[in-house]
């Protein structure tokens, strides 16, 4: 895919997963915080899905934890459908058992009593598996957050050249000619359509 047809600018869902994992490891209601050297977290690419997921007729919040956490709830529901087991890894790893956005426990009591559920799976194991979980939630953040093809309109517009044409062409049968002038008729004024009509031999046409 070109850069020009793609809505993400070439943004991939390994670079969405980067910026999961700093998001989960920073936790979500800490990432403005400045911890000792460390600054706040860069998010952009989750900031902008953030914004482009937002419900309609809803302004994303501007508490960014709140925001690319409400983001990650909804893929995580989308996902859940396919793959449930990364649906509750993922939500044990953002959230817990608190059913706000923001949950109570930190990063790492998060990350330990995730594992703990998981016993006989090693820490290796586990991380490539947290990294697979992250890679298939990014890759449906960017679906849901692809701009919405446009619908063609279902009308199809009947002109009134295009009518008189259809009229002209010996090879035309009547029943033809009248829905084209009755799709006319609704798509336009109805004087357009008469103009048409009254154009021929009106008995002719209409039978």
């Amino acid at each position: 895919m070109s850069a020009d047809s793609d809505p993400h600018g070439g943004v991939t869902p390994r670079i969405v997963a980067d910026e999961l994992v700093r998001c989960r490891r920073r936790g979500l209601g800490r990432l403005d915080a400045v911890l000792g050297s460390e600054p706040p977290v860069e998010l952009p690419v989750l900031q902008r899905l953030s914004l482009s997921c937002s419900p309609a007729g809803r302004r994303a919040s501007t508490d960014r934890g709140v925001a690319i956490g409400t983001l990650i709830r909804l893929g995580i529901a989308e996902l859940g459908d396919d793959r449930p087991e990364d649906g509750r890894l993922l939500t044990e790893l953002f959230f817990g058992d608190s059913p706000t956005t923001i949950p109570s426990m930190s990063p790492g009591e998060l990350l330990d009593a995730a594992l703990r559920r998981r016993r006989g799976v090693s820490e290796a194991a586990f991380r490539r598996e947290r990294r697979q979980a992250c890679l298939r939630l990014g890759r449906v953040l960017l679906d849901l957050g692809a701009p919405a093809e446009p619908r063609a309109d279902p009308l199809v517009r009947t002109s009134a050249s295009a009518v008189l044409a259809l009229a002209q062409d010996p090879s035309a049968d009547n029943g033809t000619i009248l829905e084209h002038l009755r799709e006319m008729a609704r798509e336009f004024d109805v004087g357009e359509a008469l103009e048409v009509i009254t154009t021929f031999d009106t008995p002719d046409i209409l039978g």
